[in-house]
C-alpha cells in the first residue's frame, strides 16, 4: 500500500473527494482495515482532511467490544486525534424489530456515526471499505439476482445508510486487504481480531472464507475483474439513469400515488420501463422484487383497464383508463380528482350540504360560477346519494333514452375506483344530476330552458 500511495490520493482526488474543510468522521473499529485507515488518515490529514475526529462502537454482541474500544481510544488519543464512544445492544434491538444481527448492527452504526457528524457539525463519514468488501459486495449482489445497479457494488461516495443528509466515503475502495495488512505491518500497527469475522454462518464471512478464495483458484486476480464490472456497471447504468431522467421522468406525476402515460409507457424500452416502476416504489417507500416488478410490466402492457398488480408494503399497480396508477391500496378507495360520497342525504332546497371534504351549495337565485341548475319544484324531496344496480337516467342530448349509469362510467371513463362512491342528486326518486368536479351530467328532464321555473342553482366548493 505505501508504494501506492500516490495512485491513491491521484484516485481520490479524480473523484473529488478530498480536501475536506470541515470536520470528517473516520470510523474504527480497531481491525485491520479501519485501524490503517485511521493512520494513513492522520499522516497526510493536510492533504485530505485536517479536522478528523474519531468514532467508535460498541455493538454489545462480544465480550471483547470494551477493550476494543478503549484500545481505539488509545490509538486515536496516540495520534492526538478526539474520539466519541459509543454503545448499542444490536441482540434487543435486532430481537425488538425483527432483523437480523448484521442488519440490526449496521442500522445502529450508521445512525452513531451520523449522530457523532451531526454533534461535531460534519457533513462526511469515512469507513475502511476496501477492494475486497467490494469483491464480496457485488457477489452478494449477483447471488440474490440484483440488476444492473447492484454490480456496482459500493462507490467512493454515497449518502450514509439510513442518514441520507450526511455523506459517507470510502477512500481505500481500490485497496487490496493484502496492502491494508502489509501498511499496518510496516508502521508497526497491531489491530484488534475480531472473532465473529470467522463465524461463516454470516453470509458475507462465508462469501470470504469459502467462495472468494475458491473463485481466486479460478482467477488469481479477481478484485481487479470484479473491480472492472463495477466500474462498467457504474458507466452504464449512469448512461441510462440520464436517459430516464431525460425521456421518462417528465411523463411521470408524482404524489401520494405515481401516476404514468400508459400510452408513452408502452413506447418505452423495458429497461426504462423497469426504472420507472423502481423509481415509482422507491418515491412510495416500497420494497422491491424482480418478479412483482416483471409482473406489472406485463399488466401494464397487456392488462384491461381495473387490473391490478400486487407488490408488497401494500401498494399496487393499477390501470386506468390512459394512466398506470401506482399507490397504496387505501389510496385507491378514493379517487380525489372526483368528488366523492359515503352515505345518503337529503340535499338543503336552499342551503349547504356538507361533506367529509366538500360541500354543496343550492340558491334559487344566480350564484357567481355555479357549477350546475337544475329544474327543482319547490315540493321536491332532494337527495344526494350513491349508484344502486340497475341506475338508469336520460342524458341532455338522448332524446329521452334512458341509459344506465354503468355504461355511462365506462363511456365517460370514468376510473372504476370513484364510480361506487360519485355523488347522484335525485328529486322525488329520480336522477336528475351526476355531480362532478366541473361541468355535471344532467338528466334531460331536469335541465334548464328558456322559459323554464323553479331554477336552483349548485355550486361545490373544498373544506379546509
Amino acid at each position: 500500500m505505501q508504494n501506492n500511495l500516490n495512485k491513491l490520493l491521484q484516485t481520490l482526488s479524480q473523484y473529488k473527494l478530498f480536501p475536506l474543510k470541515r470536520q470528517l468522521v473516520v470510523a474504527v473499529s480497531g481491525g485491520a482495515d479501519s485501524l490503517a485507515l485511521m493512520h494513513w488518515l492522520a499522516q497526510h490529514r493536510a492533504q485530505i482532511a485536517p479536522n478528523l475526529h474519531i468514532a467508535t462502537l460498541n455493538h454489545g454482541i462480544r465480550d471483547e467490544a470494551d477493550a476494543d474500544t478503549h484500545f481505539v481510544s488509545q490509538q486515536a488519543q496516540g495520534l492526538d486525534l478526539p474520539v466519541t464512544v459509543g454503545e448499542v445492544d444490536v441482540p434487543t434491538f435486532a430481537s425488538e424489530n425483527q432483523l437480523s444481527i448484521e442488519t440490526a448492527a449496521r442500522q445502529l452504526r450508521y445512525t452513531f456515526l451520523a449522530q457523532v457528524a451531526r454533534t461535531i457539525g460534519a457533513q462526511h463519514i469515512a469507513t475502511a471499505h476496501h477492494a475486497d468488501d467490494q469483491t464480496e459486495t457485488i457477489l452478494m449482489h449477483i447471488i440474490r439476482g440484483a440488476g444492473i445497479a447492484g454490480l456496482q457494488g459500493m462507490d467512493f461516495a454515497t449518502p450514509t445508510p439510513y442518514n441520507e443528509d450526511i455523506t459517507l466515503l470510502r477512500p481505500f475502495l481500490t485497496v487490496n486487504r493484502s496492502e491494508v495488512e502489509n501498511y499496518c505491518s510496516h508502521h508497526n500497527l497491531k489491530p484488534r481480531h475480531d472473532a465473529s469475522n470467522d463465524d461463516t454462518d454470516y453470509t458475507r464471512n462465508k462469501i470470504r472464507h469459502d467462495i472468494v478464495p475458491h473463485l481466486q483458484t479460478i482467477n488469481p486476480a479477481l478484485n481487479d475483474a470484479l473491480l472492472r464490472l463495477s466500474s462498467l456497471a457504474r458507466t452504464e447504468n449512469d448512461f441510462i439513469e440520464t436517459h430516464f431522467q431525460q425521456t421518462c421522468l417528465p411523463h411521470m406525476t408524482l404524489g401520494k400515488r405515481v401516476s404514468i402515460s400508459r400510452e408513452v409507457f408502452i413506447r418505452w424500452h423495458m429497461a426504462l420501463q423497469r426504472r420507472a416502476l423502481v423509481y415509482a416504489l422507491h418515491h412510495l417507500n416500497g420494497e422491491l422484487s424482480y418478479d412483482h416488478v416483471e409482473n406489472a410490466i406485463q399488466i401494464a402492457m397487456t392488462g384491461q383497464v381495473g387490473n391490478i398488480v400486487q407488490f408488497t408494503g401494500d401498494i399496487q399497480l393499477r390501470v386506468d383508463y390512459d394512466h398506470l396508477r401506482i399507490e397504496y391500496e387505501a389510496d385507491a378507495t378514493r379517487n380525489h380528482a372526483y368528488l366523492q360520497i359515503t352515505t345518503e342525504k337529503p340535499l338543503s332546497v336552499p342551503g349547504v350540504t356538507q361533506f367529509d371534504d366538500w360541500q354543496l351549495i343550492a340558491s334559487r337565485q344566480p350564484i357567481t360560477n355555479s357549477h350546475a341548475r337544475l329544474i327543482i319544484p319547490p315540493s321536491a324531496k332532494v337527495k344526494i346519494r350513491t349508484r344502486r344496480s340497475g341506475d338508469k337516467f336520460q342524458p341532455l342530448g338522448m332524446r329521452g333514452k334512458r341509459k344506465s349509469i354503468k355504461n355511462w362510467c365506462i363511456d365517460r371513463k370514468i376510473p372504476r375506483n370513484a364510480r361506487e362512491s360519485l355523488p347522484i342528486v335525485t328529486i322525488d326518486g329520480e336522477i336528475g344530476a351526476i355531480v362532478l368536479p366541473q361541468a355535471w351530467e344532467i338528466a334531460e328532464w331536469a335541465s334548464v330552458h328558456i322559459n323554464s321555473q323553479y331554477i336552483v342553482y349548485f355550486q361545490v366548493s373544498k373544506l379546509l
